[in-house]
């Protein structure tokens, strides 16, 4: 599952941002009860990213450098929306973004990572 968040806000700090992206990959999920449960927290977001041409083409530059496809689109919608984080708890997505994070325009991050950081 990924998650974006930026720290725009001045009166609540952190928001959730949702994308097209997210809604897509929480509509896979083969457990019905936990896709579920997921879809009840993916409405929490504050900014919703539609995918349109630019983000698809956008998703291109981070798949040609191994992320997977849909892994690829969660980093263009998360940069267009100008997120400061992604959150994912997918060791083969951090560990390609760790490699290429030249090349990406935010952080992506381990939840827990994050919140022992954020909490600091």
């Amino acid at each position: 599952m990924k998650i974006y968040f930026d720290n725009h806000s001045r009166i609540s700090g952190w928001r959730v941002i949702g994308s097209d992206a997210i809604d897509f990959e929480i509509g896979k999920m083969p457990d019905h009860d936990k896709r579920v449960k997921v879809q009840i927290l993916s409405t929490l977001h504050d900014t919703h990213v539609k995918v349109d041409a630019g983000i698809e083409r956008r998703a291109m530059e981070p798949k040609q450098v191994g992320l997977k496809a849909l892994d690829a689109l969660h980093v263009a919608c998360a940069e267009t929306a100008k997120v400061d984080v992604l959150l994912t708890t997918d060791d083969l997505f951090l560990s390609k973004a760790t490699h290429n994070k030249k090349m990406l325009k935010l952080k992506i991050e381990n939840p827990l990572r994050w919140v022992t950081e954020v909490l600091k």
